[in-house]
C-alpha cells in the first residue's frame, strides 16, 4: 500500500505524501488535476467516462476515450508513489465509471470538517464544541479550492462548505451564549469573517453578541460600519438589521460610557459644563476604569480661587464666574468642565501628558490674570491627579 497522504481542499489546494508536497510547482490547472477535483468533489459518486470527457473539455479530442484513460494512468501514477496494481489506486473503476476508493490510505480535509461541523449542529457540550470549533477553523484555511480556476462545478460545493461553517458558528452562538461565554464568541465571529466576508448573518451576529456583552458602544460602531458597506456598496440594508438599530441605540442611551462620549460631544460646542456633582464622580470612576483599558492617559485638575478673605463678597463671585467662562473657552473639544461650587472648578482632561497639563494651567492663569487685571489678592491654586 502506498505511504499515508493529505490532501487539502479548504484554502490552497495541496496534497502531502509524508512531508513532501507532490503539488508545489506544478500547474493545478492540468487536466489531470482538473479530473482529481471533480473526483474529490463528488466522491460519494461513480462518475461515468462520458461524464467527465464531457466537463473536462476531452469531447474536442480526436480520441476523447484514450485522453481520459492516459488522465487516468498519469494521475494514478502521481498518487501512487511507485505501488502497483489496483488496490493502489485512488481513483477506482467501476464498471464504465470512476469513483474515489475509500479503503485508500489517505487523509481529506473536507471530510474531518463535516463531521466535526456535524457533531457541533447535532448537539455535544459548550466545553466540546468549543475544541472542534477551533480545529474547524484550523482546517478551513479559505474557500474551497480557492487557488484553482473556478469551474462551474463546484460553485455549489464551495458555497456548501462556506455555509456550513456559517450554520456551525450560529449554532455555536446559541451554546456560548447560553453560559455567557461572549468573549470567545465574539473572537470566534472576528475569525470567520476574515475568511468570509459580507456575510448578512455573520454581521448579525456579531453585532448581537457585543450587544449581549454588554458593549453597546462596540455594537453602535460595528453597525455603522455594516451600513457604511451597504450604502458603498448600492445594497438594501436587511430588514433583520434595520430592526437592530432600535436596540443598539435603546443600549447606548443606557451605557455610561456612551453617555460620557455624548458629553465630550457637547463640549465641542462649549456645553461640556456638568453641574451634578454625582454625575461628574460616577464619570471620574469611570474614566478611571477606562484608563486601564485602553492605555489613554486622563488627568483630573481641580481649580480653586483663592484670595479675598470674605467668601461671600460680591466681588469675588463676579471673579468666579469670570473665571468659570474663562476656563470654559480655554478647554479643549472632549474635556469636560465641572463647577463644584462657586470659586472651586474641576475639569476632565483627555489623551494628555502631564507636562502639556502644566503648560495649559500656566496659559489659564497668565490669561486669565491678563484680561480681567487681577489685583494682587486674588491667586488661582490648582492641584493635579491622574486617573
Amino acid at each position: 500500500m502506498c505511504s499515508d497522504v493529505k490532501i487539502y481542499t479548504l484554502g490552497n489546494f495541496e496534497i502531502y505524501r509524508g512531508e513532501n508536497n507532490i503539488t508545489r510547482d506544478v500547474n493545478k490547472n492540468s487536466k489531470y488535476w482538473q479530473l482529481l477535483y471533480y473526483l474529490l468533489t463528488y466522491r460519494n459518486k461513480k462518475i461515468a467516462r462520458e461524464k467527465l470527457i464531457l466537463e473536462l473539455g476531452l469531447n474536442k479530442n480526436s480520441d476523447p476515450e484514450s485522453a481520459l484513460s492516459a488522465l487516468v494512468y498519469r494521475l494514478r501514477q502521481k498518487l501512487a508513489d511507485g505501488d502497483s496494481g489496483p488496490k493502489s489506486y485512488f481513483i477506482k473503476t467501476a464498471g464504465n465509471a470512476y469513483t474515489l476508493n475509500k479503503s485508500w490510505n489517505y487523509w481529506l480535509d473536507v471530510e474531518v470538517f463535516e463531521n466535526l461541523c456535524s457533531t457541533i449542529n447535532q448537539g455535544c457540550s459548550s466545553k466540546n464544541a468549543l475544541r472542534f470549533f477551533s480545529r474547524i477553523l484550523e482546517l478551513y484555511r479559505g474557500d474551497y479550492l480557492e487557488d484553482v480556476q473556478l469551474k462551474e462545478w463546484f460553485w455549489h460545493t464551495r458555497d456548501y462548505y462556506r455555509d456550513f461553517l456559517v450554520k456551525t458558528l450560529l449554532q455555536l452562538d446559541n451554546m456560548l451564549s447560553g453560559v455567557k461565554d461572549y468573549n470567545r464568541l465574539r473572537e470566534f465571529y472576528s475569525r470567520v469573517q476574515q475568511l468570509i466576508c459580507f456575510d448578512e448573518r455573520l454581521m448579525i451576529g456579531a453585532v448581537e453578541t457585543l450587544l449581549k456583552s454588554g458593549h453597546q458602544g462596540l455594537a453602535l460602531n460595528k453597525y455603522r460600519e455594516i451600513v457604511d458597506w451597504f450604502e458603498k456598496n448600492n445594497l438594501a440594508l436587511p430588514a433583520r438589521l434595520k430592526n437592530l438599530k432600535k436596540t443598539i441605540i435603546r443600549g447606548v442611551d443606557r451605557e455610561p460610557g456612551c453617555f460620557f462620549e455624548k458629553l465630550q460631544k457637547k463640549s465641542a460646542k462649549k456645553e461640556g459644563f456638568i453641574k451634578d456633582r454625582d454625575l461628574f464622580i460616577r464619570l471620574c470612576k469611570l474614566e478611571k476604569r477606562r484608563t486601564k483599558r485602553d492605555l489613554i492617559c486622563r488627568f483630573l485638575l481641580q481649580i480653586k480661587l483663592a484670595g479675598y478673605r470674605d467668601p461671600n463678597s460680591k466681588a469675588r463671585r463676579e471673579i468666579a464666574d469670570k473665571l468659570s467662562e474663562h476656563i470654559l473657552k480655554q478647554i479643549r473639544s472632549g474635556d469636560v468642565f465641572c463647577r463644584w461650587s462657586d470659586d472651586h472648578f474641576f475639569l476632565l482632561l483627555f489623551d494628555i501628558t502631564k507636562k502639556e497639563v502644566d503648560k495649559f494651567i500656566k496659559r489659564l492663569e497668565n490669561t486669565f490674570a491678563a484680561g480681567y487685571k487681577l489685583s494682587e489678592e486674588l491667586d488661582i491654586n490648582s492641584e493635579i491627579f491622574r486617573l
